[in-house]
């Protein structure tokens, strides 16, 4: 835990900065600190990737991905188990999961802890336009999608998150045989 601290008070800076929407200042740093780009901003162990995801910021999410020499560590992921394509989902930013998909494609059938795929997290937020292109990317297996761990459907989230229309939808797609 100690280690974790320290690395967010190194941290600190880069976190106010995207905190403040000074984006082109977080943007600078990085560029200069790829080293860094992994390492934690919050304490749920968010890297920059995680929070320029968040905020659908695909213009920093642009600078950082080439950067980046191995494109699997796109991957990491945060204390609940979130990859940057998670938050991305969450964010509704279609062209920042383009971005992900493109760099690396093993991020879209990835579960967080509670089991949930990046496209079930995007019809969670009741993002269509996403969702529908999550959908054309995970292939074949499209049933570990529509389920997370404790059994809430990709159906039922949506409803609760009062997104009728995507629940609409949902409720026509062509289930798996």
């Amino acid at each position: 835990m100690e280690e974790i601290e320290e690395e967010l008070l190194l941290a600190r800076e880069q976190y106010e900065w995207a905190m403040n929407g000074q984006w082109e200042s977080l943007k600078r740093f990085y560029k200069y600190h790829v080293s860094e780009v992994f390492g934690p901003m919050t304490t749920k162990c968010d890297t920059v990737l995680h929070v320029a995801g968040l905020a659908g910021r695909k213009d920093v999410l642009d600078l950082l991905i080439p950067l980046i020499e191995d494109k699997d560590t796109l991957t990491v992921e945060n204390i609940r188990g979130n990859t940057p394509l998670h938050e991305v989902a969450a964010s509704g930013n279609l062209d920042a999961a383009k971005l992900l998909v493109e760099s690396s494609v093993l991020s879209v059938t990835i579960k967080n802890h509670l089991g949930e795929t990046p496209l079930y997290r995007a019809a969670a937020f009741g993002h269509t336009n996403l969702v529908q292109y999550l959908a054309t990317q995970v292939g074949d297996d499209t049933e570990q999608h529509f389920q997370r761990k404790d059994q809430v459907s990709i159906l039922h989230i949506a409803v609760l998150g009062q997104h009728f229309g995507l629940s609409f939808s949902l409720s026509f797609s062509p289930k798996p045989t």
